[in-house]
């Protein structure tokens, strides 16, 4: 299984915080930046899968989503959402600065799922994320967390 290099993959956050924060998700990921030329940032990132337009307007009413896309709010919580062929994406960063992910981030996306359970939705949660190799899981990590 394919993994990050161990001094790009701790660049930016300590193995204890990132440990920390892997161990702590149940519903949500890390997701490391792809890097290079990319521009893109580190995020946290939940998935959730939707069957219809119907199933979709369930979710974004049970977590009180203001909009199903582009920058929203769960319950007052900061969030960006997407949609990608059928599932809803939640992404948390670039609170404390742009392109990177902080504790604030990290809290964000734990009240977010802390609404996911309360709601009944996670059956909803979707677990192929685990298949990127920048998506920091504790089964594609396992040993290095």
């Amino acid at each position: 299984m394919d993994q990050l290099p161990f001094d790009y993959l701790f660049r930016r956050h300590s193995p204890e915080t990132v440990r920390r924060w892997v161990n702590a998700l149940r519903y949500g990921y890390y997701v490391r930046a792809a890097g290079g030329h990319a521009n893109d940032g580190d995020e946290f990132w939940i998935n959730l899968k939707y069957t219809d337009d119907r199933d979709l307007d369930d979710i974004a009413t049970r977590l009180h989503l203001a909009k199903k896309e582009g920058i929203t709010t769960i319950d007052g919580t900061p969030v960006y959402a997407a949609l990608f062929q059928g599932y809803l994406q939640l992404f948390f960063s670039g609170t404390e600065a742009p392109y990177e992910v902080s504790e604030t981030d990290f809290e964000n996306c734990m009240k977010a799922e802390a609404t996911i359970e309360k709601t009944g939705l996670a059956a909803k949660v979707s677990r192929h994320l685990e298949k990127l190799t920048t998506c920091i899981s504790k089964e594609r990590y396992a040993g290095l967390l």
